[in-house]
């Protein structure tokens, strides 16, 4: 039987342990996680509740659940195109990030309809701000899909898969 507390992505990471934060997105458990590093280890705050669609999974499947993609672009908003807010960009190639689950149309803000993403990960507006002030251009993201546990973070600058694929 195959042990689930050994990283198997860690053979992949160029050099573990030099960055200060790394975000986790468990696909399974509907949440976020933004780990910072400590003198001990790490400390963490968690988003729960997102919503994310089948773009997202595939993308992170494709990358073998492994690639570290980097937070690219920050963007308060609201962005022109689409209205998000507290936009968050990993993935520029296809334009998949994080961002509130509420976006602006003509002057108003609104609940973005639907319980699935085309691809970016939605974070409840009421802690979307909290998120995307805790993050920072460089950070690392890892999405993966673990209903028991959550990986340790690596705080690691890149690996070898293919980014965003």
């Amino acid at each position: 039987m195959k042990d689930e507390s050994v990283d198997p992505c860690l053979a992949g990471y160029s050099d573990v342990g030099t960055k200060d934060r790394e975000i986790h997105v468990n696909l399974a458990k509907n949440a976020i996680r933004v780990y910072t590093r400590t003198e001990s280890g790490s400390t963490h705050v968690e988003f729960t509740d997102i919503i994310w669609g089948p773009v997202t999974k595939d993308m992170a499947r494709n990358s073998g659940w492994c690639h570290l993609h980097k937070i690219t672009v920050r963007l308060d908003g609201p962005t022109p195109s689409h209205g998000l807010l507290n936009f968050a960009v990993f993935c520029p190639r296809r334009q998949i990030g994080f961002h509130s689950d509420h976006h602006i149309v003509n002057g108003q803000k609104e609940l973005i309809p639907g319980s699935s993403s085309a691809g970016c990960i939605r974070i409840p507006d009421a802690r979307s701000k909290e998120f995307f002030d805790s993050i920072q251009v460089g950070d690392a993201v890892r999405l993966y899909e673990q209903s028991s546990f959550w990986r340790d973070p690596v705080f690691a600058l890149g690996s070898t898969s293919v980014h965003c694929a």
